[in-house]
């Protein structure tokens, strides 16, 4: 009896640490972050200056937007989670570092290519 607690012991610390170094959160946050650049893409690629697609051209900056927004959001919750995991000497994977690195720098690459203010259709009017 003791033998097979022990494994089922060992099986669910495996479950817990394989858990705890998967990459969900930064994975998230970068795939956000490509979504948005993509949809800003598209946006630019539509322009302010057709007036038969104006509303393809703002539902495309919307949708940029609001992903970027998420991207802040899951990006924030995935640093949180990765500081705590390095303050409490938990296994942290390289991937997971390099997947929120990457989310991070789409994510300020993009507010500065397209800031929220001073931009679109109305700048220079």
């Amino acid at each position: 009896m003791a033998a097979a607690s022990t494994s089922a012991r060992g099986v669910e610390a495996s479950r817990t640490a394989s858990a705890e170094t998967r990459p969900i959160g930064p994975g998230a946050a970068l795939v956000f972050a490509l979504g948005s650049a993509v949809a800003f893409a598209v946006s630019d690629a539509i322009g302010p200056l057709r007036d038969d697609l104006d509303s393809a051209f703002l539902l495309a900056g919307l949708v940029g937007w609001v992903l970027l927004g998420w991207t802040a959001l899951v990006a924030a919750a995935a640093l949180v989670a990765l500081i705590g995991r390095l303050v409490a000497r938990r296994p942290v994977s390289r991937l997971e570092i390099g997947l929120l690195a990457a989310a991070i720098a789409v994510l300020i690459l993009e507010s500065v290519l397209h800031p929220l203010w001073g931009s679109g259709s109305s700048s220079g009017s």
